[in-house]
């Protein structure tokens, strides 16, 4: 059809009627980047509950010294577990979770 001329692959279809350039894959890229935009919030919301009820918590005894020991200390355990089942998490493609509980859960923690 002399309407639709190729570019390159990458920058995807040019039409003479429109007059842009669409990228392929762009709302490919969209959507994933805004699946772990949405599970970074989520668990970073888990992440400061979990740590308020910690700090509640290790304050009820009255002796210990810091009420964020426990939550740094979980924090620090958790991603260090994440971190090493990365490649569970890219073989099933799940990498907006993986990014959510990293950046999320455990930074908040």
């Amino acid at each position: 059809d002399s309407r639709f001329r190729y570019i390159e692959p990458y920058y995807g279809r040019l039409t003479q009627a429109q007059g842009d350039v669409k990228p392929m894959g762009e709302h490919k890229q969209f959507n994933g980047l805004v699946a772990t935009w949405f599970s970074v919030i989520l668990f970073a919301q888990l992440g400061v509950l979990l740590r308020l009820v910690l700090t509640q918590l290790s304050a009820l005894d009255g002796h210990q010294m810091s009420t964020t020991l426990y939550s740094n200390f979980l924090g620090c355990a958790a991603i260090a577990f994440i971190n090493a089942a990365k490649p569970v998490f890219d073989s099933f493609k799940l990498a907006p979770i993986f990014y959510g509980i990293c950046a999320g859960f455990c930074g908040a923690l």
